[in-house]
């Protein structure tokens, strides 16, 4: 007799079917709609073709549909079937019942199971016939349905312990399901509030490495948008499987040791509510801290957001807990939260174990990552990132040579040495990143924005070294050029016509005289600020593509282009009557110049020689938000103006002649 009432409880059976058996026949609708119904609407219309390209394996059907129901039905089961636990007068009840509170969790567990379970096994079924009648292989087989049965029921039960173990930690239903979706996403969410505040206390620390990473992937929910091309891994399903072990035996304890009084009060655990309150103005702090810190950008409004947002947030959390809004008199837990957080805080800012200064050895180095960009690091080891859709190539700046990772080995010594300095120093400022990939197979990775200016010195020996080079212009690196297909230039202004070369000679000629200004490309063409004339593409038979700026300090490429008949490639001064100039004596910003007013004034510069005109074609452009100069060029034939920006350093003389008097 004991044995059979373990096994089975008609009463309980029945009530459980009253409760939650809805959320089962719900469950089996929203399957059926997702995905058989959705295979007979398209099966039906004319859009199966594109159906039958885009379709892969079960998870390509409603796939953003699929993971709603994935992440809501378990949760809603979980707080259903536990829901008497939150209504004191039922939790009274059921535990008067001549049951073992192991026995109801039990009976709970195994109904569960099959309100989970069986909508999907009907599901497949279906999909089953489906694919029979309707000849469906491509992406109903066999294998792809078990294997959709196998990574739903077990991302549903995973849901449902964690939603279940929540539900034993709390004694309110509405914040049951508030809080599993906190935890859901609060491996990636406090990993990325703690790594982004982490930067505004150690110099030189790479929040965005770190955050490329892919961390969004430890959490399930991102991770399920991705199975319809990237099936769970055999380590990501025994983790899984680990998780709902420990949710299940946490619930387990949590629910016999949890008080029947514990029903409407926010945490059931009375040892749990620090956690609970604490947690909150921590989470809360790091928001205030983030929000601030990338808005003002300055260290003292960071502590602001740091001290408001961590009171509103632990009193917030203490009036959940007593279910009142008289909680001010609890000031000193949060004096205690302060002092602890300024210790920590103090730890980091005065950098303890030595994190900013720390840099290996040069005999330890296999390799350095230097740029200005941060995403390429993140793949492991490898050289060259190729996009076959699009046929380009990508290298990635990683430096070998002796004398390069020498010369960018002193550079971060001197970054190091000047941290004042470039904390400080906002005007013309560039990031630069240095990653340290040592022989042991560790790497050490730093980021920093710099004064550029003042570390010119130091990038030149880099940058026109011929590594450098053959790192930022594949062209140099590529040896056979006889399968080249065609030449396009694209010049940067709109009423220039593309020009295209395809004979193979001429392009033969072309890229040797492009090669020559590449490896000739002194630093200060590489830091030129004019706007370059154009873009150049290199296309293969192959659709192998390669893309090379045309500066306007390549002169002989230029000449080349004249004497070939494609002088048109870029504007000339055959392209306009005359230009305008104008002095920027007001030091507005260059948006907010009126031109066509300010050129009306008898001190503007008026040019009609073409000489003077194609010198200035060859100097404009800048950088500079404030430029000292303005040119506009009237386009014959047309009332459009060219309006462009020369800076200082640039204007030919007979500009600076002019307004000097």
């Amino acid at each position: 007799m004991p044995s059979k009432t373990l096994s089975f409880n008609r009463g309980i059976f029945v009530q459980n079917m009253r409760n939650v058996g809805w959320i089962g026949l719900v469950h089996l609708l929203v399957l059926c709609f997702a995905l058989p119904l959705q295979i007979l609407m398209v099966y039906t219309n004319e859009r199966r073709p594109y159906y039958e390209t885009y379709w892969k394996n079960v998870f390509s059907i409603s796939q953003e549909f699929q993971v709603l129901i994935m992440f809501t039905i378990p949760v809603l089961l979980a707080i259903f079937i536990f829901r008497y636990l939150h209504v004191k007068l039922s939790a009274d009840y059921i535990h008067s019942l001549p049951f073992r509170r192991p026995s109801l969790f039990y009976y709970h567990l195994c109904f569960s199971l099959l309100v989970l379970f069986l909508p999907i096994v009907i599901t497949a079924a279906i999909l089953l016939f489906l694919q029979s009648a309707l000849d469906l292989d491509y992406f109903l087989s066999v294998y792809k349905i078990a294997r959709w049965i196998g990574t739903t029921f077990l991302i549903e039960l995973l849901v449902f312990f964690a939603s279940v173990f929540i539900g034993m930690v709390t004694g309110m239903s509405v914040l049951q399901g508030v809080l599993f979706y906190i935890m859901l996403i609060f491996p990636a969410g406090i990993t990325v509030l703690v790594v982004m505040n982490v930067k505004y206390f150690l110099y030189g620390f790479s929040a965005e490495y770190y955050l490329n990473q892919n961390i969004e992937r430890i959490v399930p929910l991102f991770r399920a948008f991705e199975l319809a091309h990237r099936p769970l891994t055999w380590t990501e399903i025994a983790a899984y499987l680990v998780l709902i072990v420990v949710f299940f035996a946490l619930s387990l304890w949590g629910y016999k040791k949890r008080n029947i009084e514990a029903a409407g009060q926010a945490i059931a655990f009375r040892s749990l509510r620090p956690i609970f309150k604490y947690g909150a103005a921590f989470c809360f702090m790091l928001v205030g801290g983030l929000y601030f810190g990338e808005t003002q950008n300055h260290f003292a409004w960071v502590l602001f957001g740091y001290t408001t947002a961590s009171a509103l947030g632990y009193f917030v959390a203490e009036m959940i807990l007593e279910k009142t809004w008289r909680v001010f008199h609890k000031w000193k837990g949060y004096l205690y939260f302060v002092i602890s957080m300024l210790v920590i805080g103090i730890f980091l800012k005065i950098d303890m174990i030595g994190y900013e200064k720390r840099l290996p050895s040069l005999a330890e180095i296999e390799r350095i990552y230097f740029s200005e960009e941060i995403y390429y690091l993140a793949e492991e080891k490898m050289v060259v990132t190729y996009n076959e859709r699009s046929g380009y190539a990508f290298p990635k700046p990683f430096f070998a040579t002796k004398e390069n990772m020498k010369n960018i080995y002193l550079l971060h010594q001197q970054i190091i040495k000047d941290k004042e300095l470039v904390k400080e120093t906002t005007f013309n400022s560039r990031p630069v990143v240095f990653g340290y990939e040592l022989k042991d197979g560790s790497k050490m990775v730093r980021s920093y924005v710099i004064p550029f200016e003042k570390y010119k010195s130091f990038y030149k020996p880099i940058i026109e070294s011929k590594e450098y080079k053959q790192i930022h212009y594949p062209l140099l690196k590529k040896q056979d050029v006889s399968g080249l297909d065609k030449i396009t230039i694209q010049p940067h202004s709109g009423w220039t016509a593309t020009t295209y070369i395809t004979n193979k000679e001429q392009m033969k000629e072309f890229v040797a005289i492009l090669r020559s200004e590449l490896e000739s490309e002194t630093a200060e063409q590489i830091f030129d600020e004019r706007y370059p004339w154009g873009d150049i593409e290199l296309v293969w038979d192959n659709n192998e593509r390669m893309n090379v700026t045309w500066k306007k300090s390549y002169a002989r490429l230029d000449e080349w282009l004249k004497e070939n008949g494609f002088a048109k490639a870029r504007e000339t001064a055959d392209d306009f009557t005359h230009a305008v100039i104008i002095k920027n004596t007001e030091g507005n910003r260059y948006g907010e110049i009126n031109f066509e007013q300010a050129a009306q004034h008898q001190d503007a510069l008026r040019i009609h020689n073409s000489q003077q005109l194609e010198e200035c074609l060859q100097q404009v452009g800048s950088n500079d938000e404030i430029p000292e100069y303005i040119i506009g060029f009237y386009y014959k034939g047309t009332s459009n103006i060219k309006i462009e920006p020369i800076d200082k350093q640039y204007a030919p003389e007979f500009i600076r002649k002019h307004f000097a008097k």
